[in-house]
């Protein structure tokens, strides 16, 4: 399950109070409207107020059952982090659209402050990454659903290639950096008593990208899709071979 982080920008018509209420709707409407079915039985209370009849309505019998054993452990993927604009409108105006309108008060910044394609969709931009904001995802999921085992399915970097020399794309240490950064903060929310059982990085091979086809690569290993699909190791392959005979 997508799981990234959701991050509020201050802005002089903006309020912390009016910045923390769209931080929990798009919390709930992201992570909440799956696991809050399967651990109190029914959407959070903000969906149902904006989305109305637009949801299935559950009996107390169909609540019961589906909070039943529900699920023996998460698997979370993690990115990076929605920035909300407070200058968009109030969640309170969507009330009865679609849930994809939600995208329409959410965005998602580069480095450059300029609004992306990704954004636009309602899709975080991986350009924009926080490392520490794993922990906090964490700490949310194990305080509000009951304490679960997580496992980290998904959690990498992608790298433009727009007809790349292999040579440079081979090096990408900026991968190392995301991959250590991303695991010394998971490192502090399992100290802290969040039940992290295990942590798969994106990806091995690089492949095809929802978003971006094969224009970009995420492996640990680059295909050379011009050579028979050969794998060669990319620097982060190496350096994770090491990292996990530690």
């Amino acid at each position: 399950m997508l799981a990234d982080w959701i991050k509020g920008i201050a802005s002089p018509n903006s309020t912390q109070h009016y910045l923390k209420r769209q931080k929990q709707i798009l919390l709930d409407f992201t992570i909440g409207s799956f696991l809050d079915p399967l651990v109190t039985g029914d959407y959070p209370s903000s969906m149902r107020r904006l989305l109305g009849d637009q949801l299935p309505k559950f009996t107390e019998e169909q609540s019961k059952m589906i909070k039943h054993n529900s699920f023996d452990w998460l698997g979370l993927n993690y990115y990076s982090s929605f920035l909300i604009n407070a200058d968009r409108p109030d969640p309170a105006d969507l009330k009865g659209k679609c849930l994809t309108d939600v995208a329409s008060f959410v965005t998602c910044t580069s480095a450059d402050g300029k609004e992306s394609a990704a954004s636009r969709a309602g899709i975080p931009d991986s350009t924009h990454i926080y490392p520490k904001e794993i922990r906090d995802m964490l700490r949310y999921v194990d305080r509000r659903y009951n304490h679960p085992t997580i496992y980290i399915m998904e959690n990498g970097k992608e790298q433009k290639y727009n007809n790349t020399p292999i040579e440079e794309a081979l090096r990408d240490s900026f991968r190392i950096n995301y991959i250590t950064k991303h695991l010394t903060w998971i490192q502090k929310a399992i100290m802290e008593g969040v039940n992290v059982k295990g942590y798969f990085m994106w990806s091995l091979l690089d492949g095809f990208e929802w978003t971006s086809s094969y224009t970009t690569g995420c492996g640990l290993y680059y295909v050379d899709r011009k050579n028979g699909l050969k794998r060669i190791p990319k620097l982060s392959a190496h350096w994770f071979k090491k990292f996990l005979q530690k």
